[in-house]
């Protein structure tokens, strides 16, 4: 089973490529989808190269991606009694028959409701480099099973107990304008002005 993250935006692209994208449901930056390693999705993932890097996901990792990033209908999390819907215990458990090929993530999304995208952060330290190939130093295309690494990377936020940036964003800027109000209201009060003489 392959995992495809989405790189690159979408400005100049090519209409078909853009399609292509969007059948993968890859439609921003840092959304993950999982696919099975046919010829058929070979060919996909090699239209959208330039957009796109992914190579074979392990049991480990993917189990990390189900369980910090996976969500149904309604944005709620997936837990263990939804798993056990389908039949398995936990997130090893159904991780374990999707690397194996016993399911498919398609059985996930259709019999859980599981969304076809998994949405990550953006790797810690960043990508390699948004406009070359992963074989020359780059993060695009086909990086086989170092693919793990790079999800390692978009999950340690998770991991950590960390919110996502955009979440974060609004408490800095809730804290900000505490803050700001806080100063206001315990400034000292200014210095009547005074005229010509010293009087005010």
């Amino acid at each position: 089973m392959y995992a495809v993250v989405r790189v690159r935006g979408t400005v100049h692209i090519i209409p078909d490529i853009k399609k292509t994208l969007s059948l993968l449901s890859l439609n921003r930056c840092n959304h993950c989808t999982l696919v099975n390693e046919t010829p058929q999705m070979k060919g996909m993932l090699r239209k959208a190269k330039d957009y796109i890097t992914w190579g074979e996901v392990d049991a480990a990792t993917l189990s990390k991606l189900l369980e910090y990033r996976a969500r149904l209908v309604g944005d709620k999390k997936l837990v263990a009694d939804d798993i056990k819907v389908i039949g398995f215990k936990s997130c090893e458990d159904l991780a374990g028959a999707l690397v194996s090929g016993k399911l498919t993530f398609k059985d996930v999304t259709e019999n859980l409701g599981v969304k076809h995208v998994l949405r990550l952060h953006p790797p810690a330290r960043g990508y390699e480099g948004i406009k070359r190939a992963y074989r020359v130093g780059g993060a695009l295309g086909y990086r086989g099973v170092d693919i793990n690494k790079l999800l390692s990377r978009m999950l340690l936020a998770d991991e950590k107990g960390d919110k996502s940036p955009a979440q974060g964003q609004k408490q800095d800027d809730r804290t900000s304008n505490a803050g700001a109000k806080k100063q206001s209201s315990t400034s000292p009060p200014k210095a009547p002005k005074t005229g010509k003489g010293g009087k005010e």
